[in-house]
């Protein structure tokens, strides 16, 4: 059997670290309270931390004192020169201009090429009744016309006949597992 290197971390000590890690802290682990290793490791760590901490400030350099004035000179310099500006405020005109254009192009072509409005005819009661009977026989027809024919269509299906011979299949499947399987009354 493989030993471990005696360098190398448990892995209750690595899942205890990262958990701590995640902001429980190791004094809310039992195996950090338990584990010499892991308390070495949170000492070096917290040392480490407190080291960086102390000379953090000593290394950071005061910003010189006219540091502020030269940024906002560098901004201003960084702005568009002013016919950059012009161009781009001439470009946004110009496409507003073009589509209040399009806009009454559309308007015109839509509302001035229409004829004017007829009213439409009344439809008397009589050709009301006709066209009832129309559209009744016209139904008929179409029934005794179209249904018989889409009836041999789907019986002559061949999906129709898998379909017909899976239910049949089933059945007998069940039926044997009824037979085989369920309490028979004697």
């Amino acid at each position: 059997m493989n030993s471990a290197a005696p360098t190398a971390v448990r892995l209750a000590c690595r899942v205890a670290r990262f958990h701590c890690a995640l902001g429980a802290g190791p004094a809310s682990s039992a195996h950090v309270a338990g584990c010499p290793d892991c308390q070495r490791h949170f000492r070096a760590v917290a040392a480490l931390d407190l080291g960086l901490r102390r000379a953090a400030p000593a290394a950071r350099p005061a910003p010189a004192d006219d540091f502020e004035a030269r940024l906002l000179r560098s901004v201003r310099a960084a702005r568009a020169p002013a016919s950059a500006r012009a161009a781009a405020g001439e470009r946004a005109w110009f496409g507003a201009a073009t589509a209040a254009a399009f806009a009454v192009t559309l308007a015109l072509a839509v509302y001035v090429g229409r004829p004017a409005a007829v009213p439409a005819p009344r439809i008397t009661p009589a050709e009301t009744v006709a066209m009832a009977a129309a559209a009744q026989e016209f139904s008929s027809r179409m029934v005794g016309a179209v249904v018989p024919r889409a009836a041999a269509a789907v019986a002559e299906n061949p999906l129709q006949h898998e379909i017909g011979a899976l239910t049949s299949d089933l059945r007998s499947a069940v039926d044997f597992l009824a037979l085989n399987f369920l309490p028979q009354a004697e």
